[in-house]
């Protein structure tokens, strides 16, 4: 379902998808989570969201 809000271009709801997703099991720390997350935060990007997206990319950094 992200996938689809962000081809549509609706990328804040794609976000909110993609961290719903991420947040499913281990806070997001486990593979799919940090994909998602990496997703997430290519979305807030496009949303013109650049804080959110840098607070996303730095959190990957640390704990990939």
């Amino acid at each position: 379902m992200a996938d689809s809000r962000k081809a549509q271009g609706q990328y804040r709801d794609a976000a909110r998808l993609y961290l719903k997703s991420a947040l499913l099991a281990q806070e997001g720390k486990d593979p799919w989570g940090q994909t998602a997350r990496y997703q997430a935060a290519e979305a807030l990007a496009k949303a013109k969201l650049v804080e959110d997206a840098r607070h996303l990319f730095r959190d990957l950094l640390r704990t990939t």
